[in-house]
């Protein structure tokens, strides 16, 4: 039999902050063998495991002691099930003298990165947040190669953070779509499948691709932009800029091909009048005039639709701010949050629209409108209450903004609020061709012809209807009168009623 150790109690069932305080007590050391058994520890009738680990010194002063190894010898006890440690050692160190300790990570500091890791968090950030939780300096913590180390393997063996094929290729067999899944239960599909009807997996490689992207849908507006602004016009003046932005804008809103054929024409000629402009035309000619993408304009998309491509952008910002926190995840790890964001998006009781939702940007927008006395009816000698309710049709007048100088800026800004201001070819567009009595507005139908409707199916023109002929909140429904709501008048001189005048003579 084995020689029986008489091993000395240093903390018997402490929980990890107490035996971490007898541990740092310790020479350098490292462990030896560790493996689970049967608790030992606890009094419970329940089986659990606990972990078993054996030190060995490691000092530098003891092995220049001598040659031999080091006769002091180490044991810690962790339970599994309540987490308490019990800290044990045996025999005395070869020299007397302590050397410098490597730092090593405490058994709290690892459970704090383990619970950091299931955030997908990157070690960096661990180890900082760590020194806030534990109020310890950076020098004092281990390196950040030890965190790294760490986290990442945690992440491997017990987070499914890795890129083994068999295990993935098991996950996406056992998710295949059957038809009997619910609402809100991920799955998945593909093209090709095999003899058993699983679906094929790839290795990623040229020949065995796990997914090949042959077209990519970007932001319209955006791409537009950029495309414009990065390069393009980057060495324009100012005014240049301004103005071959405001062409592109008209593009942009026309309302038949037939119009887009004779503004284009006519931009065209412009452009290549102007030295400035002639590579610049060319650009625009082969890319997105006559190219493969010259179906940018507002009239292949029906009023108040999504024309580009912002749900699916909110949605995988979506994506990487909550699941995967914008880090290059594994495939393992991926696939598992692509599924639980699947399985959060579909069990959401957002319903889907119907109608076309009224921005805050543009309820503001008509509120400092009215303030400023920027838009109104063309009331023709009677007051506007009384020529809303004469017809479902009503005549809005509206006029742009006026721009004030910023001096620190040196540029001019729209002189509103900036929770109302919008940019300025789209502000263009509320009265780009306005008729001399003011837009017709179709209350009833919620229509105004002007361009910004055309494109959004809303407009600060029937806003401002809508609020003058009925009770209507932010969201343009209609609501109950409030009897009890008191209106403001610009009347009131204040002070003392002319009501009592005839009480005080007495």
């Amino acid at each position: 039999m084995p020689k029986r150790i008489p091993w000395l109690e240093r903390v018997i069932a402490a929980d990890e902050a107490d035996a971490d305080v007898v541990l740092v007590g310790f020479k350098s050391y490292d462990v030896a063998k560790s493996n689970t058994m049967a608790c030992t520890m606890c009094l419970a009738s329940e089986h659990h495991r606990m972990r078993y680990r054996l030190l060995v010194c490691t000092s530098s002063a003891c092995s220049e002691a001598q040659e031999d190894a080091c006769a002091w010898r180490g044991k810690i006890l962790t339970c599994l099930s309540t987490n308490r440690v019990s800290v044990y050692d045996y025999g005395d160190h070869t020299a007397e003298g302590f050397s410098p300790k490597k730092k090593k990570l405490s058994a709290s500091q690892k459970t704090f990165c383990r619970e950091m890791a299931k955030n997908h968090l990157r070690p960096l950030r661990i180890r900082h947040a760590m020194a806030r939780k534990f109020s310890t300096p950076l020098e004092n913590l281990p390196n950040l190669s030890v965190v790294q180390n760490f986290v990442n393997h945690y992440s491997r063996t017990n987070l499914e953070n890795h890129d083994r094929v068999d295990e993935i290729r098991e996950w996406i067999h056992a998710r295949n779509f059957t038809g009997a899944e619910s609402k809100d239960q991920a799955f998945t599909f593909s093209w090709e499948v095999d003899e058993k009807g699983k679906s094929v997996v790839g290795n990623g490689s040229d020949a065995k691709p796990d997914l090949v992207v042959r077209y990519a849908l970007a932001d319209a507006d955006q791409a537009q932009y950029n495309a414009l602004s990065s390069k393009t016009i980057k060495g324009f003046p100012s005014l240049l800029s301004s103005s071959v932005m405001r062409d592109v804008y008209d593009l942009h809103f026309v309302r038949s091909e037939f119009d887009f054929v004779r503004m284009r024409e006519q931009i065209l000629s412009n452009w290549k009048s102007n030295p400035y402009l002639v590579g610049f035309a060319q650009y625009m000619t082969d890319q997105w005039l006559y190219g493969r993408y010259w179906k940018w304009q507002r009239y292949f998309t029906p009023p108040g639709f999504a024309s580009t491509n912002n749900p699916v952008e909110t949605f995988n910002a979506r994506l990487k701010r909550d699941y995967t926190l914008r880090r290059r995840l594994k495939m393992g790890t991926l696939l598992r949050e692509l599924s639980a964001c699947c399985h959060d998006v579909s069990s959401t009781t957002r319903s889907f629209s119907f109608e076309i939702a009224i921005q805050p940007t543009l309820t503001r927008r008509v509120s400092e409108m009215v303030k400023q006395s920027l838009i109104g009816f063309w009331n023709r000698g009677c007051s506007p209450p009384a020529c809303a309710v004469s017809s479902d049709t009503v005549h809005v007048v509206s006029r742009m903004a006026q721009r004030v100088q910023v001096a620190p800026h040196k540029r001019t800004e729209v002189g509103i609020a900036v929770s109302a201001q919008m940019g300025a070819n789209y502000a263009r567009m509320e009265v780009q061709g306005q008729p001399w009595g003011g837009w017709p507005v179709d209350i009833t139908h919620r229509w105004c012809p002007c361009g910004y409707c055309y494109a959004f199916g809303i407009c600060v023109h029937v806003l401002f209807a809508l609020r003058a002929t009925e009770t209507v909140d932010s969201s343009g429904r209609n609501v109950l009168v409030n009897r009890n709501k008191r209106k403001r008048s610009g009347g009131d001189s204040g002070g003392r009623p002319r009501a009592v005048g005839p009480d005080l003579t007495f």
